[in-house]
């Protein structure tokens, strides 16, 4: 009896090894003689390619301290429904260096929602709010900035300095200016 039970555990072992082995070799079959997979079209590509020289263009443009045509580009950017943090977080250093400072506040806000981790996004959206003359919302983005910022950021001593005024302001008011 135990010959018999032996002898089916190793023909099942078999049967399952056989069917294991053709699934692995029809699936190899299938591969190589279709080619490999496609993921997207030929758009998408193409829309890849937008998206790159967009971001291209718009970043030369504020090197070069071209802030309306970076604006410009990031927006051509931003129509294609890339959600790219770092295309906002830019768009809003441009519209910051434009003096519009609630428009860049947005757009740093958009980065942030697309990834939280955008770090540079709450730099620049704490210095909107002081443009704006809302210290608290300044001193807790710059936080945020200053928690989340690496190791040898070259921003970080400018934003504890930044959040240390602003820690002062908000802890030693102004007395308000009372004369005629």
């Amino acid at each position: 009896m135990r010959i018999k039970t032996q002898a089916l555990k190793k023909r099942y072992a078999i049967i399952a090894l056989i069917v294991i082995a053709t699934v692995i070799a029809g699936g190899w079959i299938i591969y190589f003689a279709m080619g490999k997979p496609q993921y997207g079209n030929a758009d998408s590509l193409t829309q890849q390619q937008l998206i790159d020289e967009y971001f291209n263009k718009a970043l030369a443009f504020m090197v070069n301290k071209q802030y309306p045509q970076a604006v410009q580009e990031w927006n051509k950017l931003l129509v294609l429904n890339a959600p790219i943090p770092e295309a906002y977080a830019n768009l809003g250093f441009s519209l910051f260096e434009l003096e519009k400072y609630q428009a860049a506040k947005e757009s740093f806000l958009q980065a942030i929602d697309i990834n939280p981790y955008q770090v540079n996004a709450y730099y620049g959206l704490a210095i909107c709010h002081e443009k704006l003359g809302d210290i608290h919302a300044a001193t807790g983005a710059m936080r945020s900035y200053i928690h989340l910022a690496k190791k040898g950021d070259p921003f970080i001593r400018k934003a504890r300095s930044a959040l240390w005024e602003w820690e002062s302001q908000l802890n030693n008011p102004e007395p308000p200016n009372n004369q005629p």
